[in-house]
């Protein structure tokens, strides 16, 4: 399964810091023969969007040569959602590629909220980069909402984005 969320101004197709995840899912699949899973549903900075993010993502993996890639569509436009999408309905599943930085709290996220074993058996697929200066100073906001509990954690973003920046990530 690849993470990501990042869509380009326009709400119309992905942006290009999801790119860098989606060619070492390549990668991953040629090496490994396995099926790429990707899974957001809706953003809800987008409130016109026509198709959910995870058919923006398998287009462009088709369009770069991925033979199978599996949409599954998250409730939440988030990590947990995602992970949470994956774990019901692609159990199969064994491995997760995001950003090495993201790849910790997500993995503490599905390790609390959802299935410990399942959690610690998944095979985390890190992508190295440099993390913005914006994710630096939200990184530490975002495990604090990861202690909370899913709808608390949905109910936090939408103060955050009311009182403090429309920008983030979920």
């Amino acid at each position: 399964m690849v993470l990501g969320r990042d869509m380009n101004k326009a709400g119309t197709d992905i942006g290009e810091e999801v790119k860098p995840l989606l060619k070492r899912a390549l990668q991953y699949q040629r090496a490994t023969g396995d099926t790429i899973v990707v899974a957001p549903g809706m953003s809800p900075d987008y409130p016109n969007q026509t198709e959910t993010y995870a058919s923006m993502m398998a287009r462009w993996l088709k369009q770069n040569g991925s033979d199978k890639v599996e949409v599954l569509e998250s409730k939440t436009f988030n990590t947990y959602g995602e992970l949470l999408a994956f774990f019901y309905q692609a159990q199969k599943g064994d491995s997760v590629i995001g950003y090495h930085w993201h790849l910790r709290r997500a993995r503490f996220t599905a390790q609390l909220w959802i299935n410990r074993q399942w959690a610690t058996r998944l095979n985390w697929v890190g992508v190295v980069a440099p993390m913005s200066r914006f994710d630096k100073c939200i990184e530490p906001l975002k495990w604090l909402n990861a202690c909370l509990s899913p709808s608390m954690q949905r109910r936090a973003v939408t103060l955050y984005k009311r009182c403090v920046s429309k920008r983030t990530s979920y």
